[in-house]
């Protein structure tokens, strides 16, 4: 950027000397040339799928041995993806604070991460779509003296149906789950992190933020927020040594499908559906290495690149096909 600004500054001194017409003409020039050079970098960017988030000294933070002594914030941790990245940390070496809403499974699953990995493990009950909920958690965690190192702020919900059908309670649960809650975990942990000049966050975002999707508008809708979000945070913490990392899966086998065992091996076979171990493998080492963006498979990529640039009018056609239109008309 800072040779685009000396260039305005030269084009501005040559412009004063021109008269009107050439110089709306040099800045219409001046003005296109801006636009298509920021699009060249913008799809150089997405394609090589990383935005490179180095530190001061133009290499990666790796994971020092003080670390271990502070915690992995995940929401979420008590199944599917969120209990793969607790899991793959903890091996790491790692303490972990379980949070979600189901108390019992909170306490299976840090009695496990105990038992296998030795490290030390804090179930959190925590209903985060409630008001006030993440800064409870918060404060709760700062009484104890805990250091939160890393947040993964995976907890989602996800629900089939059109808007017209879908319970208000529903769609203000997903807002706050995939919108607020994110967005507060950012602001009340991160600022401890800079302060100790290391950390790093993973917001699950989603392919569906590359694209509207019907009869998902809602999650799709809010999964764009956190894709936006996380690369305007990830600017912002480039000089902190704060790493955030926004991880966009496509489809994964978890308890978010509910498919016949027989097709979840096909899927995974064929590589259309993800592990939530392979999901949370590659976040946790996009994130240890300052990327802006995780795309999780090569399937992954492509649709996301393919959705990024369809016309909308495709989808217009796909959505007149008759057995889509029956099963939409279903939700």
């Amino acid at each position: 950027m800072a040779h685009w600004s000396c260039m305005v500054q030269r084009q501005d001194l040559a412009m004063n000397n021109l008269p009107g017409e050439s110089r709306q003409s040099l800045f219409i020039r001046y003005l296109r040339f801006i636009v298509r050079e920021t699009c060249v970098a913008q799809v150089l960017q997405f394609r090589s799928g990383i935005l490179s988030g180095h530190d001061s000294t133009g290499s990666y933070r790796p994971i020092f041995e003080s670390d271990m002594e502070e915690f992995a914030l995940i929401t979420g941790a008590s199944s599917g993806i969120g209990l793969a990245y607790a899991r793959q940390l903890a091996a790491q070496g790692w303490n972990i604070l379980v949070v979600s809403n189901r108390a019992d499974d909170n306490i299976s699953v840090t009695e496990e991460l105990k038992g296998r990995f030795g490290v030390e493990a804090i179930p959190v009950y925590a209903d985060l779509t409630e008001q006030s909920a993440v800064a409870r958690l918060y404060d709760q965690i700062k009484r104890k003296g805990i250091r939160v190192g890393m947040v993964v702020s995976n907890a989602g919900l996800l629900q089939f149906s059109r808007l017209i059908h879908t319970d208000m309670t529903m769609i203000n649960r997903v807002v706050s789950l995939h919108c607020m809650v994110p967005t507060e975990l950012c602001r009340l942990f991160i600022p401890d992190m800079i302060a100790r000049g290391r950390g790093y966050v993973v917001l699950m975002s989603s392919v569906t933020a590359w694209m509207s999707y019907p009869t998902i508008s809602v999650y799709a809708a809010s999964k764009t927020y956190l894709r936006s979000f996380g690369r305007s945070l990830w600017y912002e913490l480039r000089e902190s040594g704060v790493h955030i990392t926004t991880v966009f899966p496509s489809a994964v086998d978890t308890p978010f499908y509910a498919l016949e065992t027989r097709l979840r091996r096909r899927l995974l076979r064929f590589g259309v559906m993800q592990s939530a171990e392979s999901v949370a493998s590659k976040a946790i080492h996009a994130v240890f290495k300052g990327r802006c963006f995780c795309y999780p498979g090569p399937y992954t990529r492509i649709e996301a690149m393919i959705c990024s640039v369809l016309p909308a009018w495709i989808m217009s056609c796909v959505m007149k096909i008759p057995r889509v239109r029956r099963l939409v008309n279903r939700l």
